[in-house]
C-alpha cells in the first residue's frame, strides 16, 4: 500500500466503527461469492485493513477452514485483532506476500488494490501463493459517481488540490479496460463483465463527509473550521440525495457496465516474466483454457476468478 494512505490508530478506530458498516460490510459477501470461497477453504484477505472481508470469509470456510489477514498498516492490523483475537493477522507486502506458492486455496483483496504502487504486482502475486482462485474489488470511475463528485469538489475548494487526491484515490482503477489489461498483465484473461447497482445510505450528509474524511489519512490533521466548511458546502449540494428524515441515501453506478461484455484478451502465460509457472500442476487445468471471469459492481467492484467453476458469473 502506498505509503501515502497509511492510517494511524484513531484512523484506524474510526474506519473499523462508522467506514465498516456504512459501506464496506455489504460488498463482502459479493467477494467472497464471485471467488467460489467454500467450507474448508483456505483463504488470504489482501490488504484486508481491519479484517471486514477476513471476518465474513471465517463464516464461510468453518472450522475446517483457515483464514489469513495480511496488511501493511500496523494500526490496520492492531484494530483488526482486537476485533477478531481469534483470526490469524499478519504484517506484509502485497507487492512481496511472505507465503509460499500454492498455499491458499482463494487471494482476495476488496477495495484495496488502487492504493499499491503496481497493481500487477500485486495481482501476480496473488496468483503465485493462491492454487484455485483470485478475487478483487475496486470502485470504479468517479465521474460515475456524482455525490462523490460533489463531495470531492467540496474538499478540493476548502482543503486544497492535495485533499481531493487522498478522497478521490478510492476511483483510481475505475476505467473497466485499463483494469481489465492489468489484470492481463498479471496473467489472467477477461473473458466476461457484469455490472449490478448498489445503495448505501448514511444517516445524514454530515456523517458522509466526516465518514470519508476519517477513512483517510486526511481525517488526521484536518482543521475543524475546514472540516465545518467542507460539511456546510456539502449540504448544500448534495441536497438531492437527503430523504425527508435527513439521511444521505444514493445509489452506486456504472453507467459503461456492459462494454466489455465478450471482451477478448491474449492467452494466459505458461510462464511469468520472472520464469516460474503460472499455476502449479494441480491446477494448470484452470489456466490452460484461459479461464477467467471479470465483473464490474456499479460504483464496486471488479472482480476476477482463475476458476473453471466460475462459469456460473457468465450464466446468471
Amino acid at each position: 500500500m502506498s505509503e501515502t494512505f497509511q492510517l494511524g490508530r484513531k484512523a484506524a478506530q474510526a474506519y473499523e466503527a462508522v467506514f465498516v458498516p456504512a459501506f464496506f460490510a455489504q460488498w463482502a459477501p459479493h467477494l467472497l461469492g464471485a471467488a467460489g470461497v467454500r467450507g474448508g477453504d483456505q483463504v488470504l484477505d489482501v490488504a484486508c485493513g481491519t479484517g471486514v472481508v477476513a471476518r465474513a470469509a471465517r463464516e464461510v470456510v468453518g472450522p475446517s477452514g483457515r483464514v489469513l489477514g495480511v496488511d501493511l498498516s500496523q494500526a490496520m492490523l492492531d484494530v483488526a485483532r482486537q476485533v477478531r483475537p481469534d483470526l490469524a493477522w499478519q504484517r506484509g507486502d502485497a507487492a512481496a506476500l511472505p507465503f509460499d506458492v500454492n498455499s491458499v486455496d482463494v487471494a482476495v483483496c476488496q477495495m484495496a488494490m488502487m492504493f499499491f504502487p503496481d497493481p500487477v504486482v500485486a495481482l501476480r502475486e496473488m496468483g503465485r501463493v493462491a492454487r484455485r482462485a483470485v478475487a478483487v474489488l475496486v470502485p470504479a470511475a468517479l465521474a460515475a459517481n456524482p455525490p462523490f463528485v460533489r463531495f470531492s469538489g467540496a474538499v478540493a475548494d476548502h482543503a486544497g488540490v492535495s485533499a481531493r487526491g487522498l478522497v478521490t484515490t478510492y476511483f483510481a482503477l475505475g476505467d473497466a479496460q485499463g483494469l481489465a489489461a492489468s489484470f492481463t498483465r498479471a496473467g489472467l484473461r477477461v473473458t466476461s463483465t457484469r455490472t449490478v447497482t448498489a445503495r448505501t445510505t448514511y444517516p445524514s450528509v454530515d456523517a458522509f463527509v466526516d465518514t470519508e474524511i476519517d477513512g483517510t489519512p486526511l481525517g488526521d490533521g484536518l482543521p475543524d473550521g475546514v472540516r465545518a466548511a467542507i460539511r456546510a458546502r456539502c449540504r448544500s449540494d448534495l441536497v438531492p440525495y437527503v430523504r425527508a428524515d435527513g439521511a444521505l441515501a444514493f445509489d452506486f453506478r456504472e453507467p459503461r457496465g456492459g462494454r466489455l461484455a465478450g471482451l477478448s484478451t491474449s492467452p494466459v502465460p505458461a510462464r511469468r516474466p520472472d520464469g516460474s509457472p503460472t499455476v502449479a500442476r494441480r491446477s494448470r487445468r484452470f489456466t490452460r483454457a484461459g479461464q477467467a471471469s471479470i465483473r464490474l459492481y456499479s460504483y464496486a467492484h471488479a472482480c476476477i476468478c482463475r476458476d473453471r467453476r466460475c462459469q456460473w458469473l457468465r450464466r446468471r
